[in-house]
């Protein structure tokens, strides 16, 4: 089942979706020169050999599924011209990356309550505390006592 463009109707094939997924790994890869590219280096990514107004909006939908932005609009690249492919961040990427920082905060979070409960039991006052007994004083064996 191909996708879909969000607010559009046109379905986006697999395989254009695949191509353009490789093409947005690429230019998320920093690689000045994959940042970058030319109309008809799209085309032929594509299959295309003519920048029809349908190939147009076939690359430029498959582009916006895999969260490529290119500037200028795939509809208004001029033959021979660059055109930068603005990528994001993955969400692959962001999603571990705001896990982990949800787990540090727990074990940040458990750390503190641990700790405010080991001082708030150490930190007992001596009236809280219980009695001790007192030592009854030391009698010899073989002595009596007698009582008053």
């Amino acid at each position: 089942m191909p996708a879909m463009v969000p607010g559009d109707e046109r379905p986006v094939p697999l395989g254009d979706l695949e191509v353009a997924g490789r093409i947005a790994r690429a230019a998320r890869s920093g690689r000045p020169g994959d940042r970058s590219a030319t109309l008809e280096q799209l085309l032929a990514a594509f299959g295309e050999r003519e920048p029809t107004p349908e190939a147009r909006a076939r690359i430029a939908a498959a582009l916006a599924l895999a969260g490529v932005r290119p500037v200028p609009a795939i509809d208004h690249a001029d033959p021979g011209g660059r055109i930068a492919l603005n990528a994001g961040r993955s969400p692959r990427r962001t999603r571990p990356a705001l896990l982990g920082i949800g787990v540090l905060v727990l074990v940040l979070a458990a750390a503190a309550v641990a700790g405010a409960l080991g001082l708030s039991s150490s930190g007992d006052k001596a009236d809280t505390l219980p009695a001790t007994p007192t030592a009854a004083p030391f009698t010899p064996a073989g002595t009596a006592t007698v009582p008053p």
